[in-house]
């Protein structure tokens, strides 16, 4: 803990000084009956000496005094401004006066402005602390708020709307090329699938949530072109009650669970992947999952995009989501998520 002494701005110190000289000297003047340049040097005497004894006595016991809990801190703190003012006050009695007890006015008086003057440290150190909590905490905001849509931004780079030569694209196009002889309309639907796809993808390119019946329409377009190129070893159902459609999720949030599935689950045989959408409660439920070759998650770590992902649900939801992954190799992988329904 700082010394809150050192946390006061010079001038109100200098101030302060000024105006204990000032009024302990016009105390003294009147406790005598007359004013005069000796009182106020009386006054000068008194200050200094109550300043060097509190300044003193802190400077020793400072080191103890601010390991104690912020209670104590403060009740120790006064305690010791006031133990320095009466022996400043005596001190500064027995230099003037050549006597140890200073009289009831000075006394009092100097107990008064050392109680004030602890009063002003303790208030300045929890005015500081206040606002430095509060300035730590918009920094803290706004260094989350950058990360999200720094996440957002490569969320959005990774997702369909751009990528122009991933195997995704390519495999698609292949499969359209093969098509052209041998079945022109199915190759003229996959081009205007694959088109319908980059142009829902763009349009939903400056969305940070959107509907959840959205997300669920763009992976229709990704698996009917998957299923395209993967044929009768390919199959995919989406279960979604209506009335959850309307549900709003992070963009891009399921597209990179899917790829996975199909990038990753396929052993050469027939690969099933499901979405599937429930409700219990407040919660949203969204598992993708597949009976692909799985994997162990003991030795397997988070590929970057899971990791993605929940980087930006904590950035989102904080401790209001879940994030689970289910996988036994030979058996197949889930993802389920956990979000809240208002969000």
């Amino acid at each position: 803990m700082e010394n809150p002494l050192k946390q006061l701005p010079l001038l109100a110190m200098v101030i302060l000084v000024a105006a204990m000289i000032l009024i302990t000297g016009t105390l003294v003047s009147i406790g005598r009956g007359h004013f005069n340049f000796q009182n106020y040097v009386y006054g000068l005497t008194y200050t200094v000496a109550c300043a060097f004894w509190v300044g003193l006595i802190l400077a020793v016991s400072y080191n103890f005094i601010a390991r104690l809990r912020r209670a104590h801190y403060y009740l120790f703190f006064t305690g010791l401004i006031l133990v320095g003012t009466a022996l400043g006050t005596q001190t500064a009695s027995l230099i003037i006066h050549k006597r140890l007890y200073a009289g009831p006015r000075i006394t009092a008086f100097s107990v008064v402005v050392s109680l004030g003057l602890a009063i002003l440290a303790i208030a300045n150190e929890h005015l500081r602390e206040s606002l430095s909590k509060r300035v730590a905490g918009l920094k803290e905001s706004e260094i989350e708020r950058k990360i999200l849509e720094r996440s957002e931004a490569e969320a959005r780079t990774s997702s369909l709307h751009t990528r122009l030569d991933p195997q995704f694209l390519v495999n698609t196009l292949d499969n359209v090329a093969a098509l052209m002889r041998q079945a022109p309309e199915r190759a003229e639907q996959n081009i205007t699938k694959l088109s319908n796809l980059y142009e829902r993808a763009l349009s939903m390119n400056n969305q940070s949530l959107l509907s959840l019946g959205d997300e669920l329409a763009l992976l229709e377009d990704y698996f009917q072109l998957e299923a395209q190129r993967l044929g009768e070893r390919f199959r995919f159902v989406i279960d979604c009650p209506a009335e959850l459609r309307e549900a709003r999720v992070p963009a891009f949030l399921l597209e990179p669970l899917v790829e996975n599935s199909i990038k990753h689950g396929s052993s050469g045989g027939t690969l099933n992947v499901g979405v599937k959408v429930w409700r219990e409660e407040k919660h949203l439920f969204v598992r993708v999952a597949d009976d692909g070759r799985g994997f162990d998650q003991k030795r397997t770590p988070f590929g970057l995009g899971l990791f993605g992902i929940q980087q930006r649900l904590d950035l989102i939801y904080k401790d209001a989501y879940r994030f689970e992954i289910e996988s036994e190799v030979g058996k197949g992988t889930s993802v389920t998520l956990r979000l809240p329904v208002d969000s």
